[in-house]
């Protein structure tokens, strides 16, 4: 399971951090090399696919860490612009989503009250029906 990270450090380390960020990337062609070998003759097909799943998780690993460090450097640069209105808007749910989970709210609190006894008055009220 992946997790995603936050810290702070200086604006100009920026350029740096992504640097060290970036992934190692192995070898694929030697790999690939491999299995086009293996291929020919007699064939381990459970050797070959696991190979290539073996490549295919290390592109998504090194996919994953260079969207990172893009995502990053974008960030970097709106700063470095000054151009702060082009943040990405924050997630949200669609607006149908929401209405049905104030509905759902709604509905939730009408059953807390109907299984609520009635406040007592407050001092405002008492004083209003005695008058």
């Amino acid at each position: 399971m992946n997790v995603k990270i936050q810290y702070t450090i200086d604006l100009e380390g920026v350029p740096e951090e992504v640097r060290r960020l970036l992934p190692v990337i192995p070898d694929w062609k030697n790999d690939l090399g491999d299995i086009y070998s293996a291929l020919e003759g007699e064939v381990n097909l459970l050797k070959v696919m696991e190979d290539i799943e073996n490549i295919r998780k290390s592109m998504l690993m090194a996919d994953t860490r260079l969207a990172d460090c893009q995502a990053i450097l974008e960030g970097y640069n709106r700063v470095k612009s000054g151009d702060f209105d082009q943040a990405p808007a924050p997630e949200s749910a669609p607006e149908e989503d929401m209405s049905q989970t104030l509905e759902k709210g709604r509905e939730m609190l009408k059953q807390l009250q109907a299984g609520m006894p009635a406040p007592p008055p407050t001092e405002k009220q008492e004083n209003d029906t005695a008058s």
